[in-house]
């Protein structure tokens, strides 16, 4: 089970490493069901860069794979999105988050270059890797 400590956690170190970047992105971690624990907008970001993150987590989250890997072609795919209203992005950026080996949620980014987003995301989840 993903805390909101341990979201906000992962939130804290995915702005850090944007900020590093010199990236302005929307940030998203979802639990692994895909519902919201924490999110946040960086100032100067798109209004919707947080939604694409949250559908790039939550992608994440329920596949247990980086959002970019999910073969969208597979059946069980489209009925996710369809349970989910259409709101699981496949697309770079999002990533799962374990904690202990275990799956506890998927942590997304938007906003940025997709490779940038990638490596945002990867920071917030590798800063709960360990518990």
């Amino acid at each position: 089970m993903l805390s909101l400590e341990q979201a906000e956690r992962a939130l804290r170190a995915a702005m850090a490493h944007a900020r590093e970047l010199d990236a302005r992105v929307g940030i998203s971690i979802v639990d692994e069901r895909g519902y919201t624990v924490a999110a946040g907008r960086m100032d100067g970001t798109r209004p919707f860069a947080v939604d694409v993150a949250a559908g790039k987590a939550r992608a994440a989250a329920l596949f247990g794979l980086p959002s970019a890997d999910i073969d969208v072609s597979e059946p069980v795919f489209l009925a996710a999105a369809e349970l989910h209203g259409g709101r699981l992005v496949r697309s770079r950026g999002g990533v799962p988050i374990l904690i202990r080996g275990e799956l506890a949620g998927g942590i997304g980014a938007g906003g940025a270059s997709a490779a940038s987003d990638e490596l945002i995301a990867q920071a917030g989840a590798d800063s709960l890797s360990g518990g």
